[in-house]
């Protein structure tokens, strides 16, 4: 796999740069370079999540409902130690 560093440097840079001239500078590199990665995934992560959406609007489309936001938002909650708002 061919990756172009320079470029992707140069665009990380002009990022870091954005967020100082934005007044969102107070990131530290390691949070910098998680909201990069969070806002310019991959192409394997871009695929991964096209594939678990197509694979969610099939099951939906021959009957299945899925969870209610409640009990998602229930077992989230449990699982992350997180309570009730």
């Amino acid at each position: 796999m061919s990756v172009n560093l320079n470029g992707e440097l140069q665009q990380f840079n002009r990022f870091v740069s954005e967020k100082i001239g934005t007044g969102q500078g107070d990131l530290s590199p390691e949070e910098a370079l998680d909201l990069w990665r969070a806002e310019n995934p991959s192409k394997d992560e871009r695929t991964a999540t096209i594939r678990a959406v197509e694979e969610a609007l099939e099951e939906l489309r021959v009957g299945d409902p899925g969870v209610s936001i409640e009990t998602f938002d229930t077992d989230f909650r449990e699982r992350h130690g997180l309570g009730r708002s």
